[in-house]
């Protein structure tokens, strides 16, 4: 059976909390605590054969009692919180209380101590099943240039028409933000497809490549192990256009981000104009530019000269759309995933992994070619993406061509790469630097036994880490007091990738346990008691910063569809109006509002969405595995 979402309205809710539940703070607000006690944890409940985790909010220094009821109000379970003291993070001080791994099946349960009663959970192994679709069908909610049909996203108020097609389109010539003068380019690129990247109406290829790879990531961790079937994903899981090809949903998914990926490179023997090899552009200062040879580069972004008003129809949206200059980081990116690609249709469709080969090919000589054109962030109308260091990204790609063709130069060059090697817990679109030791922590047939063994180790060591930033948060994630910036509950979700390769590697149910609290804090487990995915939760996002899903301010625009992420709490960056009102009123942790307007904390992205599908893809199938294995000892 299907998992099935809780998707509450607002009246539900109300008559929810109103039966019993806590009261909860409104977004960004923090109440004082004094002697009173609130329950915190996921809102979408809890796997049978993993660990189970409760927050209570309390200034109470001693142990405090607590109770399991079932839906018929029997107690089914019972014992004392772990007192944490102070919390940094959300700025209150919190108990950890840890449920029984052997809970039954079933809906309904609650946890109560000292006089609050948390809201009701399930107990499901099929948990992650919903979600998982809900999470990927993001991206098809988010096509480009095609209809977005009612059968496929569950609901006529998402369905819409095809826009942005056909698209050709020309390089961006004029005057800058800074006073620039850009002459354009000589060539037109047809482009129609993509996912809207984020918020606006801009295909990023640096977020896009770090999307693509994420999902194609997911699906090879299956294929690698002829799991694909075992975890429910070969072809007819779920619905889209493609279904009925023999491909799973998640690489036909994959196979629309890198087919626009592949439209963004730069002919042979274009001459383009881009900012002189070790620059970047700053205000105030005049741009040094320079012409070069960028045939196999990899155009930086494609947006329109203007940000689009919100919310806005994006057939609406009459301006002009335009290729803005190549950077270095967009180009390795195609170089890394188009060999990843390229391992994964082969034998499946050749013709489409040769295409990906040969643009990975060009592009990773075309980035040897000019290894400093910097991403330049002056122009209206699109985000920046910038990057000034690229060692991680060639890294990245090496690893992937390498892994793609044996080819010892490849391995040369990764050798020689100081970004291999050092171990980071985190990454994301700016910050590779995991990626080349996570594609191999699920290479089966790998090329290099002990390069292999490296990046294993490089893995383990990580999880590691991150287990140790999770032991250090009250609330029990993977998220540091510093760390709460633009899209935080990415580097949350991306570190539980992390944590579930190390769980893969070495069977220890501690990392998978790591992967689950990264998933539950953005499903409620937080100092808000909120969960930042759409259609999950008593209290779920419901007003993302997002062009079409505007319904909160127009109710002639849909409400966002179940499975978008939220980019979450943001203390650093805080650059909206919205985020500017909260500034030094909030704790880290506090600091997030539901307000369609602020794009610093409740934007919806492509690069957040990826790693929210693949970990719950992950869990679904570890969680079947486990099932299948206590049914054979029955």
């Amino acid at each position: 059976m299907r998992a099935k979402r809780l998707f509450l309205s607002v009246a539900a809710g109300a008559a929810l909390l109103a039966s019993g539940c806590t009261t909860k703070p409104a977004a960004g607000e923090l109440t004082a605590q004094a002697d009173s006690c609130e329950l915190r944890l996921t809102q979408h409940g809890f796997l049978p054969s993993a660990s189970k985790t409760v927050i209570l909010r309390t200034a109470q220094a001693e142990p405090v009692a607590y109770e399991v009821r079932d839906a018929a109000g029997a107690v089914v379970a019972s014992g004392i919180s772990v007192p944490g003291g102070k919390n940094e993070a959300s700025a209150d001080s919190v108990h950890t209380i840890t449920l029984a791994r052997d809970l039954p099946e079933g809906e309904g349960y609650t946890v109560s101590a000292c006089g609050a009663v948390s809201h009701p959970f399930a107990v499901r192994a099929d948990l992650y099943a919903g979600l998982s679709e809900d999470a990927l069908r993001y991206f098809y909610h988010n096509r480009i240039g095609t209809e977005i049909k009612a059968e496929y996203v569950q609901g006529s108020q998402w369905a819409r028409r095809a826009s942005l097609t056909p698209l050709s389109v020309t390089c961006f010539s004029g005057e800058d933000m800074f006073g620039n003068t850009w002459p354009g380019c000589a060539y037109e690129l047809e482009v129609t497809g993509s996912w809207f990247d984020a918020g606006d109406f801009g295909v990023y290829p640096v977020n896009l490549g770090v999307s693509v790879w994420t999902l194609q990531h997911a699906y090879e961790r299956m294929a690698e192990w002829d799991a694909v079937a075992e975890a429910g994903w070969a072809d007819g899981r779920m619905q889209l256009p493609e279904t009925g090809n023999g491909v799973s949903e998640l690489l036909d998914e994959a196979r629309w981000g890198m087919q626009s990926l592949l439209k963004l490179q730069v002919p042979d023997g274009a001459m383009v104009w881009a900012p002189k090899a070790g620059t970047q552009i700053e205000q105030g200062k005049a741009a040094d530019l320079e012409q070069i040879d960028a045939g196999g580069m990899v155009h930086h972004k494609l947006a329109g000269r203007k940000w689009p008003p919100l919310p806005i129809w994006p057939w609406n949206d009459d301006q002009e759309r335009l290729l803005y200059p190549p950077s270095t980081s967009a180009t390795l990116g195609l170089a890394a995933t188009g060999a990843q690609c390229a391992r994964l249709w082969a034998g499946v469709d050749d013709a489409f992994a040769g295409k990906c080969f040969a643009a990975a090919l060009r592009a990773y000589e075309a980035a040897k070619a000019h290894p400093e054109i910097y991403a330049s962030n002056s122009f209206d109308g699109s985000g920046g993406y910038g990057d000034g260091r690229l060692y991680d990204e060639f890294a990245w790609a090496a690893l992937e061509l390498y892994e793609t063709t044996g080819d010892p130069a490849y391995l040369a060059d990764l050798r020689a790469n100081p970004a291999f090697g050092p171990v980071k817990n985190a990454f994301g679109w700016a910050d590779v630097d995991l990626m080349p030791a996570l594609t191999l922590s699920v290479r089966k047939d790998v090329r290099d036994r002990k390069l292999s063994a490296e990046g294993q180790a490089i893995i383990v060591r990580a999880a590691e880490e991150i287990l140790t930033i999770r032991d250090g948060e009250g609330y029990r994630f993977p998220l540091g007091v510093s760390e709460y910036y633009w899209g935080s509950n990415s580097l949350v979700l991306n570190r539980g990738l992390v944590l579930a390769a190390a769980f893969d590697l070495t069977g220890e149910a501690r990392f998978r346990d790591g992967a689950l609290d990264a998933m539950e804090y953005v499903l409620g487990r937080n100092v808000l008691d909120q969960s930042y995915v759409s259609g999950y939760g008593v209290r779920a996002m419901r007003a993302p910063h997002h062009r079409i899903w505007a319904g909160a301010v127009n109710p002639e625009f849909p409400l966002p569809p179940p499975g978008a992420l939220a980019g979450g709490a943001n203390n650093t960056a805080m650059a909206d109006p919205v985020a500017q009102q909260m500034k030094g009123k909030c704790a880290p942790m506090a600091c997030w509002a539901d307000d369609v307007e602020s794009y610093a904390m409740n934007e919806v992205a492509i690069n957040w969405n990826a790693p929210l599908a693949a970990l719950a893809i992950y869990l679904d199938h570890t969680e079947r595995r486990a099932s299948a294995a206590a049914s054979l000892k029955e």
